[in-house]
C-alpha cells in the first residue's frame, strides 16, 4: 500500500514543518474533543454518533496496546511514539465518549429497555466492532495506520451530519466542535499529502481529504444555523380545510 520506510524517512527530512502542521492539527483535535464532552454533558446526551464512538474507540485503543511495535520493535521511531502519545489521550476521551453512550443514549435511541440491558448492548455492539476492526487490520497493509487514521476521520461528517439533521438542533454539538474538527484533518492530511510519499498523492486520497475538509465547513455552518441544545421548530403540515 505505502513504503513504510520511506513514509519514516520523508518525514524525517521534512522536520520542522511536519511537525508545526502537525501543532495546528492537534490544536483543532483537541478543540474538537473538549466541545464534544463539554455538550455531551450540557445536554445530557451523546455527542457522538455510537458507531463512530465504537470504531474509533477499538481503533484507537489497538495502537495504544501495540505499544512494543511503536518503542522497541520494528517500528522504533519517534513519529508512531508521537502518534502513540496523541492517541493514549483520544483513547481515554474515548472511553469518556463510550460512557456518555451508556448514560445518555437509551432515552433518545432505545427507551424500550432498562438501563443494565443498554448499558450490556452497548459493551456488547463494542466488542463486535472490536472483533470487525481486528479482522479488517490483519487483511490490510497499513501497519503504521495511517490510511486508517484518514478513513476513520472521515467518518465524522457524514454521521454527524446525520445526527445533527435527525434532531433538528445543536444538541450534543457545537459550532467551535465543528470548526476544531475541520482543523484537525485538514492539517492532518496536508501533512500526509506532502511527506509520506506517492501513496497519499493519488487523486483518491487526496478526494477524501478534500471531501472531509470540506464537509466540516458545511457542517460548521449547519450547526451555527440551529440554536445549541434547543430543539428546531419543524412546520407542521396543516390538513386541506373540508368545506
Amino acid at each position: 500500500m505505502y513504503d513504510t520506510r520511506f513514509l519514516l524517512d520523508d518525514v524525517d527530512a521534512h522536520l520542522v514543518p511536519f511537525l508545526l502542521i502537525s501543532a495546528v492539527s492537534f490544536v483543532g483535535l483537541i478543540v474538537w474533543y473538549h466541545e464534544a464532552i463539554w455538550a455531551g454533558e450540557r445536554d445530557r446526551c451523546i455527542s457522538m454518533p455510537p458507531v463512530i464512538t465504537l470504531t474509533w474507540l477499538a481503533h484507537d485503543a489497538t495502537y495504544v496496546l501495540n505499544l512494543s511495535t511503536w518503542f522497541s520493535g520494528r517500528y522504533d521511531h519517534w513519529l508512531p511514539q508521537l502518534y502513540w502519545v496523541a492517541l493514549l489521550g483520544t483513547t481515554l476521551v474515548e472511553v469518556w465518549f463510550v460512557g456518555q453512550l451508556i448514560r445518555f443514549g437509551r432515552d433518545e435511541l432505545l427507551p424500550e429497555v432498562g438501563q443494565r440491558l443498554w448499558a450490556g448492548l452497548v459493551l456488547a455492539a463494542l466488542a463486535g466492532v472490536w472483533a470487525i476492526w481486528l479482522v479488517l487490520k490483519h487483511f490490510i497493509s497499513d501497519d503504521l495506520y495511517q490510511v486508517t487514521f484518514g478513513l476513520t476521520v472521515a467518518m465524522f461528517p457524514p454521521f454527524g451530519t446525520a445526527l445533527l439533521l435527525r434532531r433538528r438542533s445543536g444538541r450534543g454539538q457545537t459550532t467551535r466542535m465543528w470548526a476544531g474538527f475541520t482543523l484537525a484533518p485538514a492539517g492532518w492530511f496536508l501533512t500526509s499529502i506532502l511527506y509520506f510519499g506517492p501513496a497519499f498523492r493519488s487523486w483518491e486520497w487526496i478526494s477524501l481529504a478534500v471531501v472531509t475538509v470540506v464537509w466540516g465547513v458545511i457542517g460548521t455552518g449547519l450547526v451555527a444555523r440551529f440554536a445549541e441544545g434547543q430543539a428546531y421548530a419543524v412546520p407542521t403540515p396543516q390538513k386541506p380545510s373540508v368545506r
